[in-house]
């Protein structure tokens, strides 16, 4: 039977190459049925159902795929708990503290599965960076640096993010304690165990993420660039079909998806 999907936040950048990749590839998403876009309006390029009303939208689907916003995640999440059940994967990015104990919450009673980044590379990378720094040691300085197109607000960005906490991770130490976010002035000499942080923005760039270990006779740099948008759909699409048949009880991640 196929899996009954809705996306939510339809007219987004993320959310129109999803269903691009669905409609356009019925070969290789055979088990989907993609039946309902969730946004305040359709846009005229879109031939799909859209709705404004959440209701109607979780009455006709299994699951849930959303690239929004942060607060209608949440609001999905809740209203989803109280009355559908219905499991969801969010690659929806700026959640703040508070949202995101919202979501721990509900995810304690529907299957709820959130990446800042659907990329499986891009988690794949994490797990690389993780047991490097775990087995290098402080001797080795680590470095990211990320590149993302002019138009990007926040800096640095969240994959970046991603990747220094799991640095920080794989030396047992906390992240906050250790990150340095770009350097500056007469007197910053590097100190033993710090994760610097360096931001470019520019032109078109989708996503480039270096992480550096440096150590005293050698480097080793560790790399991901993204080439197209698609890779977040086609990650989003690999979790809800891991996702479908898993219980509620805690908030999955790409790791668990990924098995990594």
């Amino acid at each position: 039977m196929k899996m009954k999907i809705g996306i939510s936040g339809i007219n987004g950048r993320v959310g129109r190459v999803l269903k691009s990749l669905i409609v356009e590839n019925p070969d290789q998403y055979k088990d989907i049925n993609l039946v309902f876009g969730l946004a305040r309006y359709a846009a005229s390029d879109l031939t799909l159902d859209v709705t404004d009303d959440a209701d109607t939208f979780f009455d006709g689907v299994d699951g849930v795929i959303d690239f929004s916003l942060p607060d209608n995640f949440v609001r999905l999440a809740e209203l989803n708990c109280d009355k559908y059940g219905k499991f969801m994967v969010s690659g929806t990015t700026g959640m703040d503290a508070a949202q995101m104990d919202a979501i721990e919450v509900a995810a304690q009673h529907v299957p709820i599965l959130h990446a800042g980044n659907m990329s499986l590379g891009v988690n794949l990378l994490c797990a690389l960076v993780r047991q490097s720094a775990a087995r290098l040691g402080v001797e080795y300085d680590i470095e990211i640096a990320e590149t993302h197109h002019r138009m990007k607000r926040d800096a640095p960005s969240g994959t970046a993010l991603m990747l220094g906490r799991a640095a920080a991770d794989g030396r047992e130490v906390a992240h906050d304690d250790v990150a340095v976010f770009g350097r500056h002035g007469a007197d910053v000499l590097r100190k033993e165990g710090e994760i610097g942080y360096a931001v470019q923005r520019g032109g078109g760039v989708i996503g480039a993420h270096d992480v550096s270990f440096f150590g005293g006779s050698e480097e080793l740099t560790l790399s991901h660039k993204a080439l197209d948008r698609a890779l977040f759909a086609e990650g989003a699409i690999f979790a809800a079909r891991w996702l479908k048949d898993k219980p509620a009880g805690r908030l999955y991640s790409m790791q668990d998806a990924l098995e990594i």
